[in-house]
């Protein structure tokens, strides 16, 4: 998957923030069931969900929203 970021990109406010994660290696067949349906972004603290990594660092504020494409590798299933 290819993520990209308007020169716009701003959170709402100083607490929101956008964090992205891939499924682990091991737990690549079960990506679907470790989010709840809900994305990991709805109240879920995906950093201790076990099977997820974090990419890149946290995105909040108006600066450091990434200028190029983030590519994040997909699945085979």
């Amino acid at each position: 998957m290819s993520v990209e970021f308007d020169s716009h990109c701003v959170t709402a406010q100083a607490e929101d923030c956008l964090q992205l994660y891939i499924p682990a290696a091991s737990h690549r067949g079960h990506a679907a069931s470790a989010g709840s349906g809900d994305g990991l972004g709805t109240g879920v603290d995906a950093e201790h969900v076990t099977g997820w990594w974090p990419v890149l660092s946290k995105f909040h504020g108006v600066e450091g929203w990434p200028t190029s494409a983030v590519i994040l590798p997909g699945s085979n299933s």
